[in-house]
């Protein structure tokens, strides 16, 4: 089996990621694949995570922040 991980400039648009999609399809076996968050978001679960710990009601605003990142 082969690994492929993509990361960093690799995830970071929609456009790049249609990139990444196109090397995983040229594939002819059976490959893993890894990858990255999308660039901010590693730091936007950080902040997230502080804030729902310490119950600051501001915690609901960065989850919809990170959803609107992934549906765009």
């Amino acid at each position: 089996m082969k690994e492929l991980k993509f990361g960093g400039s690799s995830v970071a648009s929609a456009e790049r990621m249609k990139g990444v999609q196109k090397i995983v399809e040229r594939q002819d076996k059976l490959v893993l694949i890894v990858v990255s968050a999308l660039q901010g978001i590693t730091d936007q679960l950080e902040k997230l995570a502080v804030q729902a710990f310490i119950k600051e009601a501001g915690y609901k605003d960065i989850l919809q922040e990170i959803k609107t990142t992934h549906y765009r």
